[in-house]
């Protein structure tokens, strides 16, 4: 995913080029968020950067999400 401004790539996750199945930053039906005091990183995506659910993250609902948050606190 990229984010534009004026035209110009500001931020990206993930790679475009792939569709980001099996990979370490894949979320399929879950969330994804930059960390505090990061980015933004222009067209270079940095993983550590970003703090994601993985796949299913969206499984159970806000109560799932909110422990992991907290976890990664």
């Amino acid at each position: 995913m990229e984010l534009f401004e004026q035209g110009v790539v500001i931020d990206t996750f993930g790679d475009i080029n792939v569709d980001g199945n099996g990979t370490a930053w894949e979320y399929l039906d879950g969330w994804a968020y930059r960390n505090c005091a990061t980015g933004p990183d222009g067209s270079t995506f940095t993983i550590a950067n970003w703090t994601f659910s993985g796949v299913d993250g969206l499984v159970g609902g806000l109560r799932i999400m909110l422990q992991r948050l907290v976890h990664f606190q």
